[in-house]
């Protein structure tokens, strides 16, 4: 344990890394100041562009142990976090007092040099963020609906939330995702990851827009189509001047038939093709939502495409024979120029 006058106390820049474990990955340690207060806590300034995530500079408290196996009383600087890993560094004395060789085995030599304390930069509002899944003190268990389990601090949320019987788990009937936004507002005070849940909720309805719009396209193709044949088996039924009057109206409105059939079906592959690339970023309800639409709007497309077919049909079966051989003679002529 440290004391006032202990000469490890103060502020230390690292200078050198070695590395133990040959990744050569500690580098990045290299130019971050570590200070010892008298109270037993660490603070770290990084460089610029240093590993925020490193698991050393989680450690927010350190102890000086002793080991008196050595002859001259080894110590060891042990550095522990809140969610309960510890590093522990073998220590040299400083001689010097203006240097310091800290060597964790396996892993890095760190080689330190006494510089003036300085006041780490602002960081964020305090915050209880880092307890949040944290196993160190957690005696609570929470279960969603789906069964997941959550730790959490009975002392934290009875504090903040004091109405909830917390022992009786009064929450379980929440979905996981609901559960821990709520702990996480709970310890923070914040929502979590709100810019994440916007932009997933744009890009979800931006998608199911997407896949309506295919849809109500697919319909528009086979609805055209389907209106003109009907129109033309109208005109043949009535005796008025038909398409059969000029071979080269029905080859026309015969490509287009198949035109838009084409269409139609090449949207609705596009359809099938954007939910399978993007379903697993929607929720079950939106999964539902999209299916229980699409399963509304296939019969309807189905029949119009039943329509078509049966209108081109009975428009090729009205005509006579002299119109059939013109309508021959005039598909073998495309036939060669293709």
């Amino acid at each position: 344990m440290a004391v006032a006058n202990d000469p490890y106390i103060g502020a230390w820049k690292v200078v050198e890394v070695i590395s133990l474990c040959g990744s050569g990955g500690q580098t990045s340690l290299e130019g971050t100041e570590m200070k010892l207060d008298e109270a037993g806590d660490v603070t770290w300034i990084l460089p610029e562009g240093g590993d925020v995530d490193c698991a050393l500079f989680r450690c927010e408290a350190y102890d000086l142990v002793t080991d008196h196996s050595y002859n001259n009383d080894r110590r060891s600087l042990m550095l522990a976090a809140v969610s309960g890993h510890a590093i522990v560094f073998k220590v040299d004395h400083p001689t010097p007092q203006d240097l310091m060789v800290l060597t964790c085995e396996d892993w890095c030599i760190l080689q330190c040099q006494r510089v003036p304390c300085r006041e780490p930069p602002p960081d964020h509002a305090f915050s209880l963020a880092r307890l949040l899944g944290a196993e160190m003190y957690a005696d609570l268990t929470l279960t969603a609906a789906d069964g997941t389990q959550l730790r959490a601090h009975s002392l934290v949320v009875r504090l903040l939330a004091p109405t909830l019987d917390w022992p009786s788990d009064p929450l379980r009937h929440l979905p996981a995702e609901q559960l821990r936004a709520l702990l996480h507002y709970l310890y923070t005070e914040s929502l979590p990851a709100l810019a994440e849940l916007c932009r997933r909720y744009v890009t979800n309805v931006s998608l199911r827009e997407a896949l309506c719009a295919l849809v109500w396209e697919t319909l528009g193709c086979c609805q055209s189509v389907a209106d003109q044949l009907a129109a033309a088996c109208r005109d043949q039924q009535q005796g008025v001047e038909t398409v059969f009057g000029c071979p080269g109206r029905v080859s026309a409105l015969v490509r287009l038939c198949l035109r838009q059939v084409a269409v139609g079906l090449s949207k609705l592959t596009l359809a099938f093709d954007l939910y399978g690339r993007h379903e697993a970023s929607l929720d079950a309800a939106e999964r539902r939502e999209v299916i229980r639409y699409a399963q509304s709007r296939l019969p309807l497309f189905l029949g119009q495409l039943q329509r078509v077919l049966l209108g081109l049909r009975s428009l090729l079966s009205a005509a006579n024979q002299a119109q059939r051989t013109a309508l021959a003679a005039r598909a073998v002529s495309e036939l060669e120029w293709l």
